[in-house]
């Protein structure tokens, strides 16, 4: 079992000062901002963690975005939260952690069904995996492609900006009529009681 088993190392470097608060030029602009010549003068705190994955990675075979989507040599692309791999994970579960909504540190990663993106398909010989945005916040689309090529949209977020397939539109759509109605008749009532005040 222990051969099958893959280490993979995260490395993210932070801002000592900052709790560690990512490390930014942003964040080193503002502080040379606001103080002396070596104000300014950030050393980054680079923080290290490893994991393991059941399944071996296919070499080559990663996305990085919000979520890192990776290819496994069984032929699925997994999808997994980057809080998942974040390196200020510790052993011990402090109120830090729970404020950033990090888990305590494990080094073997859960594997999911629901984090399996590519369904029940076996893709051989996975070679890229590439990511782009779509036209919606909550959305993006993956391509993966090699032996075999892969095309799916995902919604890490779930879909907060789609309306549901059985929305009632009829329901929505009579009651926008209907306060339309009632607006134009109280704009008229209120008109009339004016002109009637007018001719007293």
């Amino acid at each position: 079992m222990l051969n099958r088993l893959l280490p993979s190392t995260t490395s993210a470097f932070f801002d000592k000062r900052d709790n560690h608060d990512h490390f930014s030029s942003l964040s080193r602009a503002a502080h040379s901002a606001h103080g002396g010549k070596n104000e300014g003068v950030l050393i980054p705190d680079l923080l290290q963690r490893v994991f393991i994955l059941a399944s071996p990675l296919r070499s080559g075979a990663l996305a990085v975005s919000l979520t890192e989507r990776v290819g496994l040599e069984a032929g699925n692309i997994v999808e997994l939260p980057k809080s998942l791999l974040d390196p200020r994970r510790t052993l011990e579960h402090t109120p830090q952690l729970q404020e950033e909504g990090l888990e305590v540190y494990a080094p073997e990663l859960p594997m999911s069904t629901l984090a399996i993106i590519s369904y029940n398909q076996i893709l051989e010989r996975i070679k890229r995996i590439h990511t782009a945005p779509s036209g919606l916040e909550s959305t993006s689309l993956v391509f993966a492609h090699g032996l075999d090529l892969f095309f799916t949209r995902i919604a890490p977020s779930k879909t907060y900006d789609m309306l549901r397939d059985d929305l009632d539109y009829f329901f929505i759509a009579t009651i926008v009529i209907g306060m339309a109605v009632v607006s134009i008749v109280a704009k008229n009532l209120a008109a009339r009681k004016e002109l009637a005040k007018a001719w007293r």
